[in-house]
């Protein structure tokens, strides 16, 4: 049985939301070493590759950390054994929450999913798939 720390989960939120570890250090005030070394022992205990640093198509992205297919997998995971975890011990001592944008980066993915499969769906099956999964009406307003 695997044990993860929630300060890992907390660093891979934060990581995932700045895509930086220079900017994750100075968000947790930890150092970037800290940071690196961290994210190592998540992705160790889970036993994948959860973040990496592609090559970028242009400059503006250089040193963007993105998810990878398993992290986008374990992102959810991450945010719900948080959540669990905070509800268990009321922990609000805390301070900075980083699941509230990683929310917003979750529903942005979801976006991009869902505009990658219009040309698949139905106009119907599109808008009642938005609304179950996000709520609401479409960005595109339709």
């Amino acid at each position: 049985m695997s044990h993860v720390n929630m300060k890992y989960l907390r660093t891979f939120l934060v990581m995932v939301e700045k895509k930086s570890s220079a900017k994750t250090a100075r968000r947790l005030d930890i150092s970037q070493e800290s940071v690196r070394l961290q994210i190592g022992r998540l992705e160790r205990v889970v036993g994948k590759r959860l973040l990496q640093r592609p090559v970028p198509p242009n400059p503006e992205e250089m040193g963007r950390t993105q998810l990878t297919e398993d992290g986008r997998t374990f992102l959810p995971k991450a945010i719900a054994a948080l959540q669990a975890h905070d509800r268990m011990f009321d922990d609000k001592s805390i301070g900075l929450d980083p699941r509230t944008q990683v929310s917003t980066l979750a529903t942005g993915l979801l976006e991009k999913a869902l505009t990658a499969l219009r040309h698949d769906l139905s106009e119907e099956e599109a808008d009642r798939i938005h609304k179950t999964l996000l709520g609401g009406s479409r960005p595109d307003g339709t």
